[in-house]
């Protein structure tokens, strides 16, 4: 009827109005701003380079996060920062020890000044420490006292020796298999004696292990990632915060929501599959799937029939 067809009418009318709205959002697109104040459109489908400028062969894994806040995904740099070398200026820290202007001073064998002066060494004391020209000199002229050689602290080793070329003492200076720089909450270790490197109170590298735990994250050796906190997930109302790894926990979540889906879908198609029995006087029964037609014939005229003479009447579980 002219009633039905409006009402479908109607219903096109609301999806073509639909259809236009999500036409005009999805041609928004998405915006992205880095530091500076230039903003980058890309529509569905256009590709974002995001480039931070080193070679791509030359890169390493789990220096830099990504950290949600304030509407925005922050990269930050990880307070213990693990890399094969880092150069500044002239200076250049890698496997192989520090160099300086391409002379290498500083292995794990110990120091070594490549030809170049140590100024401004204090008087040693201790049988361990290094002298100075002053202590040398009057050493030579037999009037020196006795001179010893010591570290500041636990950095730093000096092992006593002789000379097999001028036949008078040596002393090696080198650094301690365990290393601390700075104090408190900032203070970096670096054990030799246990592999590993702790940074304040809150990161910890083992390399026994290959743990990492930075806070209450924890980076296995076996290639897991525990305690993270994100473990819920609400399928009818998800929270998205794009970039973060999933937990098992919510990927159960999930799971179970398709397993029941899947559960439903299949009693569904059972119900669908049974169609409708249609039964007359006698006693067949009739089935049709839905999509069939069933034919309800009288036997008469189609042209010589009466309007009012036929009632049906509900009763009993039938049409009568």
């Amino acid at each position: 009827t002219e009633d039905q067809l409006k009402t479908v009418s109607d219903g096109v009318k609301t999806n073509k109005t639909d259809i236009t709205n999500i036409n005009t959002t999805i041609g928004k697109g998405l915006n992205f701003k880095g530091d500076d104040a230039t903003v980058i459109n890309k529509k569905l489908g256009e590709q974002l380079d995001i480039k931070g400028g080193a070679d791509a062969s030359k890169l390493s894994d789990g220096n830099i996060g990504v950290v949600s806040g304030n509407g925005a995904l922050n990269v930050k740099l990880a307070k213990d920062v693990k890399v094969d070398s880092v150069t500044t200026g002239g200076t250049v820290i890698n496997n192989n020890g520090l160099t300086v202007g391409g002379k290498t001073y500083v292995t794990n064998n110990g120091l070594n000044a490549n030809g170049q002066k140590i100024t401004n060494v204090e008087k040693g004391t201790a049988g361990t420490d290094a002298v100075n020209v002053d202590q040398l000199n009057a050493a030579i002229g037999g009037t020196a006292k006795a001179t010893t050689v010591k570290a500041k602290d636990a950095n730093v080793t000096v092992t006593e020796g002789l000379s097999t070329e001028t036949g008078g003492k040596e002393y090696t200076v080198g650094l301690g298999d365990k290393v601390t720089l700075g104090t408190a909450d900032k203070k970096i270790v670096v054990d030799g004696t246990s592999g590993k490197i702790t940074a304040g109170s809150k990161v910890t590298i083992d390399g026994t292990t290959g743990d990492i735990q930075a806070g209450t994250v924890k980076v296995t050796g076996a290639g897991t990632v525990n305690e993270l906190t994100n473990r819920t997930w609400d399928i009818d109302n998800p929270t998205v915060v794009h970039g973060q790894a999933a937990t098992e926990d919510q990927l159960k979540t999930v799971s179970d929501g398709v397993k029941t889906n899947k559960t439903d879908i299949t009693n569904i198609n059972t119900t669908i599959g049974k169609g409708l029995n249609f039964k007359g006087d006698d006693a067949t029964v009739i089935n049709k799937k839905l999509g069939e037609q069933l034919d309800i014939k009288g036997g008469a005229d189609a042209s010589k029939l009466s309007d009012g003479n036929i009632g049906v009447v509900s009763g009993n579980g039938a049409l009568n």
